[in-house]
């Protein structure tokens, strides 16, 4: 039994993510991977999204913290979409009640994929480290790089600042005059 525990013990740390490393660097060297299951069916793997800037959610159906922050969500989707932004929704539920998700789901509004994970998933710990708090924000840069991550409270001001410095279009070069 203690070699078991052992062995799991290794695998969390081996899994740890980005605890104790400055913000904006990679978990690994290419950023985030993760893979997981989709409310409704199918998987997802976050890497999909590489190229694009990435939001990530996680909250619970029954944190209070997480129901007054889900509509800010909504609304940043609904507003940088267009813009390139993926936001994704993992739900740390019990997974014995998708019912009760789905019906929050439908409530709240969320129009972008919800993915499921308990707090202490192998996958969902291996890409972002440990959730400690929700609700939990993570925005991820186009290589999948941690760029910011809020546990507990999201502060908004500061979130909704780089989200518009990772979606600002890419500048072209000024152009050069010859001879004139």
């Amino acid at each position: 039994m203690r070699g078991v525990l052992i062995v799991a013990g290794l695998v969390l740390a081996a899994c740890s993510g980005p605890q104790g490393k400055p913000l904006g660097e990679p978990v690994v060297a290419s950023g985030v991977h993760m893979t997981l299951s989709r409310l409704g069916g199918g998987k997802l793997a976050i890497e999909r999204y590489r190229g694009a800037p990435v939001l990530i959610t996680m909250f619970t159906t029954w944190s209070l913290r997480c129901q007054a922050e889900a509509s800010q969500f909504v609304q940043i989707h609904d507003r940088e979409g267009g813009r390139g932004l993926r936001v994704v929704g993992i739900a740390l539920d019990d997974l014995m009640r998708v019912s009760l998700l789905k019906t929050y789901v439908g409530f709240v509004g969320f129009r972008f994929p919800v993915l499921l994970a308990e707090p202490n998933n192998l996958e969902l710990v291996g890409g972002l480290g440990p959730t400690k708090q929700v609700p939990r924000t993570v925005l991820l840069d186009r290589e999948g790089r941690i760029v910011q991550d809020h546990g507990g409270q999201t502060d908004f001001g500061r979130l909704e600042r780089a989200i518009k410095d990772l979606v600002a279009p890419m500048r072209a070069p000024a152009a050069t005059v010859i001879g004139g």
